[in-house]
């Protein structure tokens, strides 16, 4: 659908569709995991590092649907840990986009993000 004018809405705003997909990145260290629990367009993203982790690459998220251009993207911590992490959205596109850390995290630390994508 397409609006031309504003939209007013006087509830909650629930979003639906397809689960994003999740790859562990290198840089999250040894055995660590990546999960994404949402839509394409909000959720959460649950790092649980693994042994040496470093600076860089932690997670690629990859959309269940492509998107027309490469979206905007909004992360957030959800939790202490990922509150004292200097992370950023990484290199993004139509299909996918990374979650990237300045400094290494800490081992075996499991760090979690909420997101917001539109196009």
């Amino acid at each position: 659908a397409r609006f031309a004018g504003n939209i007013t809405i006087g509830g909650h705003i629930i979003t639906a569709g397809g689960e994003p997909t999740s790859q562990t990145q290198t840089a999250a260290g040894g055995s660590a995991v990546v999960n994404v629990s949402g839509t394409d367009t909000t959720g959460t993203i649950t790092i649980t590092t693994g042994s040496n982790p470093t600076a860089g690459e932690l997670a690629k998220i990859l959309f269940s649907a492509t998107y027309d251009n490469a979206p905007h993207i909004v992360l957030s911590p959800s939790n202490d840990k990922a509150a004292a992490l200097q992370f950023y959205k990484g290199a993004t596109s139509a299909t996918d986009f990374m979650l990237d850390a300045i400094d290494a995290p800490q081992a075996n630390t499991t760090y979690q993000f909420d997101y917001f994508i539109a196009q």
